[in-house]
């Protein structure tokens, strides 16, 4: 966190966020789940003993959220909080949202990329896949979701964990596939990168050239209200990037070139063997007919 004073907001669907107890929990490093405090809308916040009241929920009717605001963030404020709400005599867990402590000049805004299908993948296995990379941001804390037609979806996607380079810096990639059906009829295909450094938007959209039916992937820029600019040099408004298909036919031909090499070197090693086994057999065996002939000499030497 570079904020003295860090906000995390949860967003309630499908329910009104005031009929509802409101409760915020927090995991420090390597440690258990604890409670923070609890509200309900226009009631007084009700705190785990020993929460400092400078953890302040609060709740937006607008937009149907509810927030925590870490008054004075302090080092030992870093970890991971989550939010719940009590519905249906359970409690309902957010996501999560890690808080980590560092110095404002220590933020690097991702360079984000998005790689999209080819008519490869299209054509013989009727699916689209996409895929999108932040690179080289710190910290690590970061959010890729996808959106399909403009709302969130979280079916068919997998968000991989962040890895760290050796600069220190971090990676992160995410996946999304949808079917050739739906990519063809001209849905929207929208990464979002959350960073604390702010929030990107790389768009997805069927291309058509001429009569042919190739599909080419587009970049479209966006940017979320008040968040940092797209960096241009990593992608830039209706550029064309790599497709997944090509690259997995690359990997194809790689792989069954490979099998052929290792069959080739498969036979070489059995016949090197075979030959290896034959000439063992034969020199023993002229070894064993000398000594045998030998021994017939010493007996018919001495026999005289």
């Amino acid at each position: 966190m570079s904020e003295k004073n860090p906000r995390i907001a949860c967003t309630v669907h499908g329910s009104k966020v005031i009929s509802h107890v409101l409760s915020w929990y927090k995991q420090p490093w390597e440690q258990g789940l604890s409670f923070l405090v609890s509200h309900r809308d226009m009631g007084k916040p009700s705190y785990a003993e020993g929460v400092s009241e400078r953890f302040m929920p609060e709740i937006d009717r607008v937009t149907n959220s509810f927030t925590l605001l870490i008054g004075n963030a302090e080092k030992k404020d870093a970890g991971i909080y989550y939010c719940a709400i009590w519905y249906a005599n359970r409690y309902i867990f957010g996501e999560g949202t890690e808080v980590i402590f560092q110095e404002e000049n220590d933020i690097k805004e991702p360079s984000v990329e998005l790689l999209g299908p080819s008519a490869w993948e299209l054509r013989h296995q009727q699916a689209a896949t996409f895929l999108c990379q932040a690179m080289a941001f710190y910290p690590k804390a970061i959010r890729i979701k996808w959106l399909v037609g403009g709302l969130q979806n979280m079916a068919n996607t997998e968000i991989f964990l962040s890895l760290k380079n050796e600069d220190g810096n971090f990676q992160k990639v995410g996946r999304l596939t949808v079917s050739t059906e739906v990519w063809e009829e001209g849905a929207d295909i929208t990464c979002r990168v959350e960073h604390e450094s702010g929030t990107k938007l790389l768009r997805a959209k069927e291309k058509w050239k001429s009569d042919k039916k190739e599909c080419e992937l587009t970049a479209a820029v966006g940017e979320t209200e008040g968040t940092a600019h797209l960096n241009q040099e990593s992608i830039s408004e209706n550029s064309t990037h790599p497709a997944l298909g090509d690259l997995t036919g690359m990997l194809v031909s790689v792989f069954y070139a490979y099998l052929g090499m290792l069959s080739i070197s498969i036979m070489y090693t059995l016949i090197l063997v075979t030959w290896t086994c034959k000439v063992n057999v034969d020199n023993h065996g002229r070894r064993q007919a000398k000594e045998h002939a030998g021994q017939q000499t010493v007996a018919f030497i001495g026999g005289n």
